[in-house]
């Protein structure tokens, strides 16, 4: 929010990294649904559509895969 109130004139975004099992067991699609819909209702942010980037096979007995989301904020209320 400071960012956007800010008032510096380059493009502004956001970006969540979030881990899961190969398998996931707690899914991070849920998550990531619930923050565009905050967004968008609630603090009334208009945001690109998410583009998402998956790594797989990560070498972390936990951590096997890495998502990486991200939006450009495009306006603020």
């Amino acid at each position: 929010m400071k960012l956007l109130q800010s008032g510096w004139p380059e493009r502004k975004g956001i970006i969540v990294c979030g881990y899961e099992h190969e398998k996931a067991l707690i899914p991070l699609d849920p998550v990531i649904h619930s923050f565009e819909l905050l967004a968008a209702e609630i603090i009334h942010v208009e945001l690109s559509n998410r583009v998402e980037r998956r790594i797989e096979r990560l070498c972390h007995p936990v951590h096997q895969v890495l998502r990486v989301f991200g939006w450009e904020v495009l306006a603020y209320d």
